[in-house]
């Protein structure tokens, strides 16, 4: 048997909780291949009875000096020795932080993450902190239970909407059948009229079948209340193709507009709900983008390589940042996100070199591994108060990043769960609520 399908087998104990199973298995794994890098560390978790790396690097446990982690670094190739240096060091800051801290307020943050409302969001932000005091009691542990709860409750409220939804749906069906009479009986009042001129009846339907087929994705926009609508078709715009899902793709080497591009609410009769992966990627002519407030999502590295692209208005209705979705955009100079979006992904705005300053809005709580790195013109950050997690080198190589802006306290700062590779954010001068 191989030594992935070993360390595998050995993981899945660990997963099941079979700690000293898994210690013996690892152990005659050693005593086979003393060389495998991976059976030390698995060794390591059954001894502590950590069922992942992960929980691992939450707790405050020394290893350092524990000779199976020893052994582990020595067997390790450079990329896994890496990522068990970044363990060691998120433990070690995670000593220190607690070694910070007495232990009435260490009990009162750990209190307070214990009432939980029966919501996937308040078990989720709940898990956060948990994780923040990680080593605490039994933190770690119950910080894994709130995000299964988490999970869990996020499928039902899922469900919830969907079945809301549908209710909703149907009822707006209701509404239109009850239209479409009203406007048949209309209609057919004036075919009958009109029917004696046979030439203009015949030119009347095709007017009177596209101005129903428009209609009827109208009558899907009204209830949004939006007021200005834009409608393009692949006459007028060539260089776009939207699929009956509503998925927005983009044809550059169709494109002969001056780079400051709108993108319609409706196409083809068809509302655009999504922008397609790579949509825009490498697209050098694009100067600026006007998003239609009906898309929800965008697609990963939807303007990756957009080197000529200097701002982009985002829609209204957008819930995340993708990941890789302006890496690279190094003409985009501000940008400013609209109170939809709560999360940042990885390598969202990286190398965007242009970018000096970022504000996020009061309903972000994540910022993922790598967004801005190296944004090296970057001097200022304004974080909101509901920020909770801020992953891997999110602000890399920001070197320019002088002031941190906070919306909260200097304490509710210190809760923020800060990985390694953000020593620029860390250094650059705190000020929280808007005075130093």
């Amino acid at each position: 048997m191989s030594d992935s399908n070993n360390i595998k087998i050995g993981k899945d104990l660990l997963a099941e909780g079979k700690f000293d199973e898994a210690k013996d298995f690892f152990t005659d794994v050693i005593q086979s291949d003393p060389t495998v890098s991976d059976a030390y560390v698995g060794r390591l978790l059954a001894s502590l009875e950590l069922s992942s790396e992960d929980m691992l690097a939450a707790s405050s446990t020394e290893i350092s000096e524990n000779d199976d982690y020893i052994k582990a670094l020595t067997f390790a190739d450079d990329d896994r020795k890496k990522e068990l240096e970044e363990i060691a060091e998120a433990i070690n800051e995670k000593r220190k932080l607690l070694s910070a801290y007495d232990s009435d307020f260490l009990e009162k943050i750990y209190s307070r993450a214990t009432h939980c409302e029966e919501t996937s969001e308040s078990y989720s932000k709940n898990a956060s902190i948990l994780r923040s005091i990680g080593g605490y009691r039994d933190a770690t542990l119950l910080a894994v239970k709130y995000e299964e709860k988490a999970a869990a409750l996020k499928i039902e409220e899922e469900e919830a909407k969907k079945q809301r939804l549908l209710e909703e749906a149907q009822e707006r069906e209701e509404k239109r059948k009850k239209s479409d009479a009203i406007q048949i009986k209309i209609y057919s009042i004036a075919i009958a009229v009109l029917s004696v001129f046979l030439v203009f009846l015949l030119s009347y339907n095709i007017f009177l079948k596209d101005y129903i087929a428009k209609q009827k994705v109208l009558d899907q926009i009204a209830p949004l209340t939006y007021d200005d609508i834009t409608v393009m078709d692949e006459d007028s715009a060539p260089w776009f193709y939207v699929s009956e899902e509503g998925e927005l793709k983009f044809y550059s080497d169709k494109y002969t507009g001056d780079g400051h591009l709108v993108i319609p609410d409706v196409f083809e009769n068809r509302i655009v709900k999504t922008i397609a992966r790579s949509a825009f990627k490498d697209c050098t002519k694009l100067k600026s983008v006007k998003m239609s407030d009906f898309i929800e999502e965008c697609g990963s590295n939807t303007f990756d390589g957009c080197t000529s692209l200097e701002s982009v208005e985002l829609s209204k209705s957008l819930k995340t940042i993708s990941s890789n979705m302006f890496v690279g955009c190094t003409s985009l100079k501000e940008i400013a996100l609209p109170d939809s979006v709560d999360s940042i992904d990885s390598y969202a705005f990286s190398g965007c070199t242009s970018l000096k300053s970022f504000t996020f809005t009061n309903y972000v709580a994540y910022v993922g591994k790598y967004s801005f790195l190296s944004c090296t013109s970057l001097e200022s950050v304004n974080l909101s108060k509901t920020v909770s997690r801020i992953d891997t080198g999110a602000f890399k190589n920001c070197d320019a990043l002088k002031n941190v802006y906070y919306g909260g306290t200097d304490k509710y700062f210190e809760n923020i769960s800060i990985a390694t590779g953000n020593t620029a954010l860390t250094n650059a001068e705190l000020i929280c609520n808007g005075t130093k």
